[in-house]
């Protein structure tokens, strides 16, 4: 399977949660030569470190990181954490990205991968921010 680089409909590519998704969630080898060039990685093994916004139809934009290493990518921050939490991700469900390097039916930016899930957030965009209070 990584002999044939390849997206689903030149954007799509999906993946399985493992039992430690929400410390560090693989991208499958088959997508990060792409997932690598839409984030502007030059060589695959660099070891590098991008920022990345990933967005959901219902108004979450999480600001993530994605490292690479010689043999593999892999989200693994606190904002995936979230994304993870606020979705109630569970172990085995499997997550469809669209990376959207071949412009599509919306606008894509350069570090935009858009998360499509169709579950409903589990906790609201408000509980992500940092409150502040004055006495």
């Amino acid at each position: 399977m990584c002999d044939d680089p390849h997206l689903e409909d030149d954007r799509y590519f999906s993946l399985t949660l493992k039992e430690d998704y929400k410390y560090y969630t693989r991208i499958p080898c088959y997508a990060r030569p792409f997932v690598l060039e839409k984030l502007h990685v030059k060589d695959r093994d660099d070891i590098a470190e991008s920022t990345v916004y990933l967005k959901t139809k219902h108004g979450f934009i999480f600001k993530a990181r994605i490292y690479n290493e010689i043999d593999h990518t892999y989200f693994g921050c606190t904002s995936w954490k979230g994304l993870c939490k606020a979705r109630g991700f569970e172990e085995s469900m499997i997550i469809i990205f669209d990376i959207g390097i071949f412009q599509g039916t919306f606008p894509h930016f350069d570090q935009d991968i858009w998360v499509e899930i169709d579950m409903i957030p589990i906790f609201p965009p408000c509980e992500f921010l940092k409150h502040t209070f004055v006495k």
